[in-house]
């Protein structure tokens, strides 16, 4: 089985990189040596196997696909080194080209682990653009990525020491017994942990207790000490002083761009006429669908009602009772 999101990145090709056919030799000038870590599976279900992994046989300097039996979910957090990166075959259709000038919609990457067995897995034109390992769906990080999220954790530990962090309804906060394994699921927004806690005072200093990496997830977690004696563990999205979008999901400061009344709105989880977008996606997070309304209008979809905006980002109309 796939994971959850695996065909992300076939449909993403178009739209973020320039060309939706590139030559091999792009794959391999950019992969080819790199030291790998197997992802685990990003799936909505449980999985003994890793969905986007192969093992390979080696025959005569070539590298074919062993699909008889199938990579088991303990691999992942191995390291192995991408060896070669072929062009994918196709059932029923001749050998493909495998020349360095050959165009492929995407590559087939051969990593030799550190054990030995030699795995495969897809290289997306979106990889070329972008470090894998940076989505939660990829199926396997750059052992230099992880290096960097390593630093940018410990910048972020000196950042919030001794500081507080002001929450919003798009800060998910979870008690103490999260389960690390949907921790990648629950990071990129999709899935729900029984052990989120969902009455944290927001737009309310909470102070941090503590910051920790795990290499072994490439995770930061922020651990803050709530008001009523429990502590909440938070899985790093953003936390930032400004955004310019005005959207913070969690800060270290109180957003000066809030009202008053959007800050009690914030805090009560309503919203109100004249209220921002800013605000009121602060207040009950973003919303289930938008569409275009009246012209210059939109309206957002919520579980219990309608919202609409104006040209300027203001709630116009609140319908409730869907």
């Amino acid at each position: 089985m796939k994971r959850l999101l695996a065909i992300i990145p076939l449909l993403a090709v178009t739209l973020s990189y320039s060309k939706d056919r590139v030559q091999l030799k792009e794959f391999r000038a950019r992969f080819v040596n790199q030291k790998i870590i197997v992802n685990p599976n990003f799936m909505s279900t449980p999985s003994p196997f890793l969905g986007d992994w192969h093992f390979v046989k080696e025959k005569k300097g070539k590298y074919e696909p062993n699909y008889s039996k199938e990579v088991p979910t303990s691999y992942a957090g191995q390291t192995g080194t991408i060896v070669a990166v072929q062009a994918p075959e196709q059932v029923f259709e001749r050998a493909p080209d495998q020349s360095d000038d050959a165009y492929v919609q995407y590559g087939e990457a051969i990593v030799r682990l550190d054990s030995g067995q030699l795995i495969q897995t897809a290289l997306y034109p979106t990889y070329l653009a972008r470090e894998p390992g940076d989505e939660p769906s990829d199926a396997f990080m750059l052992v230099s990525i992880r290096e960097k999220h390593k630093q940018e954790a410990n910048s972020l530990a000196q950042k919030l020491e001794g500081k507080s962090l002001y929450l919003t309804r798009l800060t998910r906060v979870y008690d103490m017994g999260l389960n690390t394994a949907n921790i990648q699921t629950l990071r990129a927004g999709v899935g729900h942990s029984e052990a989120e806690i969902t009455n944290a005072p927001l737009l309310t200093p909470i102070p941090v207790v503590d910051t920790r990496y795990s290499a072994d997830r490439d995770i930061t977690l922020v651990v803050l000490q709530l008001p009523d004696g429990r502590k909440a563990v938070y899985v790093v999205g953003c936390i930032e002083d400004t955004l310019p979008q005005k959207r913070a999901c969690a800060s270290t400061s109180m957003p000066s761009y809030l009202s008053d009344r959007e800050i009690e709105a914030v805090r009560a989880g309503s919203a109100f006429i004249g209220m921002s977008e800013a605000a009121l996606y602060m207040a009950m997070r973003f919303p289930e669908h938008t569409n275009e309304a009246l012209v210059g209008h939109t309206q957002l979809v919520y579980p219990t009602m309608y919202i609409y905006l104006d040209e300027n980002k203001r709630v116009v109309e609140i319908q409730s009772e869907r």
